[in-house]
């Protein structure tokens, strides 16, 4: 809001929109708190009842998580390298 003010953004026709955009941004922090919120509770709950077993799930999910998220984003450049390549 501070920079749209001056660079005088701010007339009649933008204002709902410049409003718009910070209501959601603001909007989007509250509702990452509260899901943050939500998970970290969940993790404690799962952690608090199953003990070191628990732990060792989660971080096994976590690393399952990142080679999957590795492999898919190493197959989607190979895609695109594929794509981008000019034809001779």
């Amino acid at each position: 809001m501070g920079s749209s003010l001056a660079d005088r953004a701010w007339e009649k026709e933008n204002v709902v929109n410049r409003v718009n955009g910070v209501l959601t941004v603001v909007g989007g922090w509250f509702l990452t708190a509260v899901f943050a919120l939500t998970i970290s509770f969940i993790f404690a709950i799962i952690i608090s009842f199953g003990g070191l077993a628990a732990i060792m799930l989660i971080c096994a999910f976590a690393v399952f998580l990142i080679f999957r998220t590795h492999k898919y984003h190493g197959e989607q450049e190979k895609k695109e390298d594929a794509v981008d390549k000019p034809v001779a």
